[in-house]
């Protein structure tokens, strides 16, 4: 995992890159999944996000990634949303339904809507977020939970997906247009 500048977003992003997507990962909280698998999670081991979207930004490296969101429903019931780019179709099995994602080149910014998916496959009610965690090979920008989505122009800044140049700036990238064009 590194953190560096990307100059397309003119922002500090995390890269995460492996041959192997399952040695390298970004997971919060820190620890969930090992608690997870021996039933320990606890209420101060659990995100406990009730927010029904959850948002994420990143850029597609052209190699595998895999999101994986640990939620629970109204009956208090464990499961997993798995989406990945090698998965073909939607398989849904008691604990857990793999998802296919499809990434465009670039930055993309993926929208989930939680609350509709768990209704969706296992028509229970979206309770809460448990944990999520994200598989190299990609770089991330943000990840956030909402309520509602917003238009980029009512995201703050830091939630945008492209900095908003200054004017200083913009005259510069117009002049700099001007003189490939001229050329």
């Amino acid at each position: 995992m590194l953190t560096l500048l990307d100059e397309e977003v003119q922002s500090s992003v995390v890269e995460l890159a492996a041959n192997n997507l399952v040695n390298t990962w970004l997971r919060f909280p820190s620890g969930a999944e090992q608690q997870q698998e021996q039933e320990l999670m606890t209420d101060r081991t659990s995100l406990h996000i009730r927010l029904r979207r959850l948002v994420v930004v990143l850029k597609n490296l052209g190699q595998h990634v895999s999101l994986e969101v640990h939620v629970a429903d109204d009956h208090a019931t464990r499961r997993r949303l798995r989406f990945s780019t090698f998965q073909k179709k939607t398989v849904v099995h008691p604990q857990i339904t793999l998802l296919p994602l499809h990434l465009d080149v670039g930055w993309n910014q993926l929208e989930l809507d939680l609350a509709n998916l768990v209704l969706t496959c296992y028509d229970a009610h979206y309770a809460h977020a448990i944990s999520v965690q994200l598989h190299a090979s990609c770089r991330v920008r943000r990840i956030y939970f909402a309520e509602q989505m917003f238009s980029e122009a009512e995201l703050p800044a830091e939630f945008r997906l492209f900095k908003r140049l200054s004017k200083k700036q913009t005259q510069e990238l117009h002049e700099q247009e001007k003189c490939s064009q001229a050329k």
